[in-house]
């Protein structure tokens, strides 16, 4: 019996031994596999990254080319060494991978072409006119270089994409194989435990040590099964959230740029008259201007994430800050009808911090507010002295925040309304970036609300002496307009629409006054329409010819509005319709299809272009 027991407690070690050694192994794998889906995944951001910098290397040239301006090549020197440490980061990323080396070497090699292109359309521009640089240009292999850069991207990307699969489905399969052996040692195990149960009962008592042997066997490999769904789960989300902030970006950075696209063609053509002139440049100052905005926040986060957040410390007067915001955002205030107040008491109200970055703070909670807050509303900003800080507090009496969403506030992207139907554009980024800022300043900022409808009120405080040490100068923050997309020269043959009647639906005015100036001088007879009810109620008792539509409108977005036509009775629900939006993927394409749009036009769109699809749909070309 002796013998026996003690080949059975052989055994058992054995098996213990052996489901230790796979677990380890397992484990190994699964560490491995997730860095290299680390390394792939960095790959393609890097690839991204390299193309988005080789067309900001193209759009700062062109605008070096259109104006002979220096100014205009700071993109061009900017991408110059993005393009450098992005092909270094992915030559140390694919220095294992033969076929992925070659296709970067390639692309590298075009790239190097592209950009020697452009250095000598440069020097050509700096020493012959415009007309003779843009022949040059236009004769170069700059379009069919970049062509073939997208391409190799494109086969680079899809390897990445099947190296990924490869090591996920390679990770499932062991998991598979080792849950499979587990199970096989466990019912060993357990066969052994029952024999050594019968063998030992008269003389040990160790039936529970041996139990808690096996649970934690199983635990383990449960344990890790479980950090593999999490991991993947995590994988999942962030993937459906770098999507839904790409699509945001797109549609906010094209919606400007389909105003200022089309008021230049009109305006390239000649004005009619001084009054449109004026309208015209002042759309396009307006929008530019919310471009630029908009990659100001862009460019704040990136450095907020990469920790180049410096400031430049000075002694701000808060209550002087304060009112020089509010009297800045009163027009703003006075054309959406909301009232302004200032409260602000007669002690020193003076901090250390940087007054640039402090107003950029106020002027974040007060714009916001005033965004947030309907017609008749009020938002009131009040500056107190409180201890030996200074407390600034902006309350609204707007929309309000819901309360599933008030922990979430500050964070980076978030929105309470994400939809294509949301009432309010804008990135998500500003209370993000605020703040961090306020942090900076070694403050604190907290945001209260009854919940949706009831208003919000946000509180910050800074201190009047401690402020964060900083050894560094903030760099110079770009405030300039960001530059115009660059257009081609030449007059543009238009098709003629006399006598055809159009219906245009945007929520924008801006892209609504360009479609109507456009459309009208094509001969056409247009109506127009700011929401999708607006326009049910134009249909009524008028039949257009064709239609146009945006997609994303607050309330009722463009799907509801062409399926709500194509259920009314004929003609009106044959009428051809197209999708003028700045949601621009392929996918969004197919959705407009499916919904009922005849075709699809991406913000910006080209007047020509834009004459030319109404012609073919009408018949008319």
């Amino acid at each position: 019996m002796k013998k026996s027991l003690h080949c059975g407690f052989a055994l058992l070690l054995l098996l213990l031994v052996f489901d230790a050694v796979m677990t380890l192994r397992t484990a190994a794998h699964l560490r491995a596999g997730q860095r290299r889906i680390a390394e792939v995944a960095g790959i393609r951001i890097e690839l991204r990254e390299l193309l988005a910098a080789y067309v900001d290397a193209d759009t700062g040239t062109r605008g070096f080319l259109l104006t002979g301006e220096e100014r205009y090549l700071e993109p061009y020197r900017a991408s110059r060494a993005a393009i450098a440490r992005a092909n270094l980061r992915i030559k140390s990323l694919v220095t294992t991978e033969t076929r992925l080396a070659a296709l970067r070497e390639r692309i590298e090699a075009l790239g190097l072409q592209r950009m020697a292109a452009l250095e000598a359309a440069i020097a050509a521009r700096r020493e012959h006119s415009l007309d003779d640089t843009a022949e040059m240009f236009r004769r170069g292999p700059g379009k069919e270089l970049m062509d073939n850069i997208r391409q190799l991207a494109a086969q680079l990307d899809a390897e990445l994409e099947t190296t990924l699969t490869g090591l996920l489905t390679s990770a499932e399969e062991r998991l598979a194989f080792t849950k499979a052996v587990t199970l096989f040692t466990h019912l060993v195990i357990a066969g052994a435990l029952i024999g050594l149960f019968f063998l030992t009962r008269r003389h040990f008592g160790e039936r529970e040590k041996l139990a808690a042997v096996e649970r934690a066997s199983r635990d383990r490999v449960e344990v890790l099964l479980a950090s593999e769904r999490s991991a993947h789960r995590e994988a999942a989300q962030a993937n459906k959230l770098k999507d839904e902030f790409l699509d945001v970006v797109s549609h906010e950075l094209r919606t400007p740029l389909n105003a200022i696209v089309g008021w230049t063609s009109l305006l390239r053509e000649g004005p009619e008259n001084p009054q449109e002139l004026r309208e015209g440049l002042e759309t396009i100052d307006r929008n530019a201007h919310a471009q630029a905005r908009l990659i100001d926040d862009l460019l704040d986060v990136s450095r907020i994430i990469s920790g180049k957040v410096r400031l430049r410390i000075s002694e701000v007067d808060v209550r002087t800050l304060a009112a020089s915001v509010v009297e800045g955002l009163q027009p703003t205030a006075d054309a959406r009808g909301v009232k302004t107040g200032l409260r602000a008491g007669d002690e020193a109200m003076e901090v250390l911090g940087d007054p640039d970055r402090l107003q950029q703070v106020v002027w974040n909670l007060v714009s916001n507010a005033i965004k947030f807050t309907p017609r008749g509303g009020t938002v009131t900003l009040s500056v107190t002295r409180t201890g030996s800080a200074v407390a600034l507090e902006v309350s609204d009496t707007g929309q309000g925040i819901r309360p599933e969403f008030l922990p979430r506030i500050f964070d980076r992207f978030a929105q309470q309304d994400a939809s294509t139907s949301r009432a309010q554009s804008g990135l998500g980024l500003g209370l993000s970036i605020t703040r961090h800022l306020v942090e900076l300043h070694g403050g604190t900022i907290t945001a209260h609300s009854p919940g949706e409808g009831q208003g919000a009120t946000f509180h910050v405080e800074i201190p009047m002496i401690a402020v964060r040490e900083l050894t560094e100068q903030l760099a110079n923050r770009p405030t300039g307009r960001a530059p115009l997309p660059a257009t081609t020269n030449g007059a543009t043959v238009h098709a003629r629409l006399d006598g055809l009647r159009v219906l245009a639906v945007d929520d924008q005015p801006d892209t609504l006054a360009v479609v109507d100036r456009v459309l009208t001088r094509a001969g056409a007879e247009v109506r127009t329409a700011l929401s999708v009810s607006e326009a049910l109620s134009v249909l009524r008792d008028w039949e257009p010819g064709c239609i146009i539509s945006d997609i994303g409108m607050p309330g009722e977005d463009g799907f509801t509005f062409i399926r709500a036509v194509r259920a009314l009775a004929p003609p009106v629900r044959t009428v051809p319709a197209v999708a003028l939006t700045a949601f621009a993927r392929d996918s969004d394409r197919d959705l407009a299809a499916e919904a009922g749009f005849s075709d699809h036009l991406a913000k910006p769109v080209d007047t020509a272009a834009l004459l030319q699809k109404i012609a073919t749909l009408t018949r008319r070309w």
